[in-house]
């Protein structure tokens, strides 16, 4: 069955104005973020909100219905969606990394009709991730297909099921009969389709990063794409995609601690009594702790952004069949991973910095202050910067190339 028509949710992109109401639209999910924190409450409406107008389309070309922009330009939406609530830009971090792989593939049926779903307003997540594999980034899985009558029966589970609460359908990595690795596209609510919402990590609490289970889930031939060749120059940017997405979040993170710095103090009404003057905002040692705030929103944001040019040009060398296209693969790789290692770092350091410039009431647990760090870290926590740093250094010594995986 091929995809058939969906139902046109997404808003189409104004002409020359791709980012329009963009704007209010983050302005009005940020206004909330506290709020959801406190109530334990999942941001399904401002999922839908995104949705309508029309997020998953960012890097769809104009020409197929989609917004078109950049990879520099799609990365600081990212890092503004990170400032509103970085819950909702992780969990949209699968669907954006499949549109990509659509974007490599020639121009034809099976590629322009996922497309189509995508520009109607369909989000995908992705069910990839196994703890019985016995590294991480290595990419194996008991996930299991087989062949019945027409069609397929899919079984397995899968951790890290990062958006898939929030998708409409989800590309789930699985082995056939023939031993070969295998992407079923299957709606998210198809029968036999389990979400349990069991992700307990400290921060990102909502991006539904928790167990999908799959039981004897029914599936189409035409809901089946091949895995790929794992040579293709274009997919092995593909990591580097998912690891500057996550870094270029804490960069947005950081800029919300930079607004809300500005609230806390601009509120306090009494120093300290051994303070130099009577009103915070004129206090030196607050100015100061603000100012390196500041600073460490301006470097994060600045890291990330190079770190996407560099991106985008090792895109453009690969399309065009440039001969010097592997170095600029390089490059990018590198690039992201030493964005990672001082994003990480400013990010945790931002986040402690922001009671500095409190008192204790900015501890209490109404504006979830502390939520910044925890968020923070638990993005840092993907991929330590430690293994980072040591392959940058081996690389600036040796000239040794980054390992083959997830990670890079």
């Amino acid at each position: 069955m091929s995809p058939g028509p969906a139902a046109p949710t997404a808003a189409a992109p104004a002409a020359g104005a791709p980012l329009a109401g963009l704007e209010n639209l983050l302005a009005e999910i940020a206004t909330g973020a506290a709020e959801r924190e406190t109530h334990d409450r999942p941001p399904f409406a401002e999922m839908d909100l995104l949705r309508r107008w029309g997020v998953g389309t960012l890097r769809v070309p104009v020409a197929a219905g989609g917004r078109g922009l950049g990879l520099a330009a799609f990365f600081d939406v990212v890092r503004r969606l990170g400032t509103a609530d970085p819950n909702l830009a992780q969990a949209l971090r699968n669907h954006f990394g499949f549109v990509e792989s659509l974007l490599r593939q020639p121009p034809g049926k099976t590629r322009d009709s996922w497309l189509d779903r995508v520009v109607a307003g369909e989000l995908f997540g992705s069910a990839a991730s196994e703890l019985s594999t016995p590294r991480a980034g290595v990419i194996g899985t008991s996930t299991k297909l087989v062949r019945d009558g027409d069609g397929y029966l899919l079984a397995g589970s899968k951790y890290y099921s990062t958006g898939n609460i929030y998708a409409d359908r989800i590309v789930v990595i699985a082995v056939a009969e023939d031993d070969a690795l295998v992407s079923a596209i299957v709606p998210a609510h198809r029968e036999g389709v389990v979400h349990l919402d069991d992700w307990d990590g400290m921060g990102q609490r909502f991006t539904g990063s928790g167990t999908t289970e799959f039981h004897d889930v029914r599936v189409h031939a035409t809901e089946l794409l091949s895995f790929g060749d794992a040579t293709d120059p274009g997919r092995a940017l593909s990591p580097t995609f998912s690891q500057l997405y996550l870094t270029t979040i804490i960069a947005g993170i950081v800029e919300n601690v930079r607004l809300d710095v500005l609230e806390l103090v601009s509120r306090r009404s009494r120093n300290f009594r051994h303070g130099l003057v009577e009103e915070p905002r004129h206090e030196p040692t607050v100015q100061e702790t603000v100012g390196e705030i500041a600073a460490n929103s301006f470097a994060a944001t600045s890291i990330v952004a190079t770190a996407a040019v560099a991106l985008a040009a090792a895109h453009e060398a690969l399309g065009h069949g440039d001969g010097h296209a592997d170095d600029a693969r390089t490059r990018a790789m590198f690039a992201a991973a030493k964005a990672k290692t001082i994003v990480d770092r400013i990010g945790t350091d931002t986040a402690s910095l922001l009671f500095d410039a409190g008192s204790a009431t900015s501890v209490r647990r109404g504006p979830q202050l502390d939520r910044h760090w925890r968020n923070i870290r638990t993005l840092a926590s993907h991929n330590p910067r430690s293994y980072k740093l040591r392959l940058i250094g081996d690389h600036e010594l040796n000239g040794t190339l980054p390992p083959p995986g997830a990670f890079f």
